[in-house]
């Protein structure tokens, strides 16, 4: 039961978040940035660790 709730509550959750993005298409622009970023942030990361000798 208690699982039930909480996945509604999370569903309701995201729909409102997902209304409240569509509003404001900079917000979404702004996050595919940030998660651009990440993931070159990590690739560099990765292509800069040494290898252990």
């Amino acid at each position: 039961m208690l699982t039930a709730l909480i996945f509604t509550m999370l569903g309701a959750f995201a729909a409102r978040l997902s209304r409240w993005m569509a509003r404001r298409p900079r917000v979404g622009s702004a996050l595919n940035i940030g998660a651009g970023l990440a993931f070159v942030a990590s690739g560099l990361s990765i292509l800069l660790l040494r290898p252990r000798a």
